[in-house]
């Protein structure tokens, strides 16, 4: 909630400020290793680094609540994505869509990627945004409460911040896809849970900074697609040719105030870095401001933002296809935090382009050695 006791639940980061973390300023080559936060053997224990799991909070509701785990700092973000990677990204989704369409799948229009144009959608239906996913965690009673956001990538992995990873010394157990209603079981024929079987953390976080906030969760048991539940597409270029994102999540509308439980989503509007490190006020989680890894959003004309309960869900672009059929989604950041909510301060994102490479180690390593090949 914001307010500097690490138990709130979203947006309201609530940075850990007595807990070290060694980050370091020197550059170097991303090891691509992250470490693992909870396996299916043993997801009870907070990992030896994890000093003080709950965080005390900052006092003043920026970002998100909840306590996390300390990784190898580094300020510095990875190195740009290769040029043509989107191209060989396509086999990957392509074979999902044959999968979900079966003999409606039409190779020719799922390969005319070029004409894409953007149209955004306000109404959030069941099967609208089937990437959604909801990271659950144990309450007293042993039912779950929904906390933080996260979108399928893969039939096993889930993409979603660093932050999220643990709640008042709690890690995340279950993971519901495709569910626009987190209270309504009346949909349950339409949502998928999962059980998590381990969380990898980005292994450049930091918990006591705001940058790579980025892990990757997988399912101890995959989805089947379906019309409801399927995966977003990743966005593997840093450049953005629209200025108009899609973000959402279920968590509050206001400051302070109770989740909704219901998938909202809003519109928002790009900020360039260089103005948004001159309007954001000055914070020890960003020491050398908004790095190019970091997305700056805002909503201009009706001020809506992100909030608490919404970390980790998904800021991505909707664009309509040419033959207006139907939309496809692509995964541009995760919400990472931001100062108090509708402020007059931009929200801040994870970017998803920046962590392709590592993204990519984990999830596909069969396509990792040929779409990312060693340097000589």
């Amino acid at each position: 909630n914001g307010n500097g006791n690490g138990n709130g639940n979203g947006k309201g980061r609530g940075h850990g400020n007595n807990g070290g973390g060694n980050g370091n300023k020197g550059g170097g080559k991303n090891n691509l290793q992250g470490f693992v936060l909870a396996t299916e053997s043993d997801n009870t224990k907070a990992p030896a680094d994890c000093d003080n799991p709950n965080g005390p909070g900052n006092g003043h509701g920026r970002g998100h609540a909840y306590g996390h785990c300390r990784g190898r700092g580094n300020k510095f973000g990875p190195k740009p994505p290769p040029p043509g990677l989107y191209k060989r990204f396509a086999a990957i989704y392509n074979s999902v869509d044959r999968q979900v369409h079966g003999e409606a799948y039409d190779e020719d229009l799922e390969n005319d990627e070029v004409n894409d144009d953007f149209n955004g959608r306000s109404i959030v239906a069941p099967g609208q945004y089937p990437h959604m996913a909801a990271l659950g965690f144990r309450s007293f009673d042993d039912s779950y409460e929904y906390k933080c956001g996260g979108s399928l990538i893969n039939e096993v992995f889930i993409l979603t911040v660093a932050h999220c990873c643990y709640h008042s010394g709690q890690q995340p157990e279950t993971v519901k896809v495709g569910d626009i209603n987190l209270k309504n079981i009346a949909l349950d024929d339409v949502f998928q849970v999962r059980p998590i079987a381990e969380i990898q953390v980005h292994p450049l976080y930091n918990s006591t900074l705001y940058y790579h906030d980025i892990a990757l969760i997988r399912l101890a048991q995959p989805v089947v697609y379906t019309n409801f539940v399927r995966p977003i597409r990743l966005w593997v270029s840093d450049d953005i040719p629209y200025n108009k994102l899609h973000a959402m999540g279920y968590g509050s509308t206001a400051f302070a105030q109770a989740p909704t439980n219901v998938l909202t989503e809003l519109e928002l509007s790009i900020v360039p870095l260089l103005q948004c490190n001159q309007i954001l006020p000055s914070d020890t989680g960003v020491p050398d401001g908004l790095l190019d890894s970091q997305i700056c959003a805002k909503d201009y004309e009706r001020n809506r933002d992100t909030c608490q309960g919404d970390s980790g869900g998904p800021l991505q672009l909707n664009l309509m296809r040419k033959n207006r059929k139907h939309f496809r989604y692509y995964l541009i950041g995760m919400t990472s935090y931001g100062t108090f909510c509708r402020s007059a301060y931009p929200g801040v994102y994870t970017r998803v382009s920046s962590y392709i490479e590592w993204i990519t180690s984990v999830v596909w390593p069969d396509y990792y050695n040929s779409y990312f090949p060693a340097e000589l």
